[in-house]
């Protein structure tokens, strides 16, 4: 699993691209993630409410997944 740098980080690894967040920067908590379709049965989701917060800091958003890597949760941000 991956969030804030951790997560862009392993996606430009991974052949991805990440760029400036155009809705702006999320600092302190992530409010309002919700769980996609796809991460439903994912077992880092089980037993977890279908929306939540997290602690997060970043100003950058992911542009392109790389190749093969799924969005199990999101929020507007």
């Amino acid at each position: 699993m991956g969030s804030c740098n951790g997560l862009q980080l392993a996606n430009v690894v991974l052949g991805g691209q990440c760029g400036p967040a155009s809705k702006g920067k999320e600092m302190g908590i992530a409010r309002d993630i919700c769980i996609t379709p796809e991460g439903l049965n994912h077992p880092i989701h089980q037993g977890q409410n279908l929306k939540f917060s997290a602690l997060c800091v970043h100003r950058d958003h992911i542009t392109k997944l790389a190749p093969g890597a799924i969005i199990t949760a999101s929020n507007d941000l």
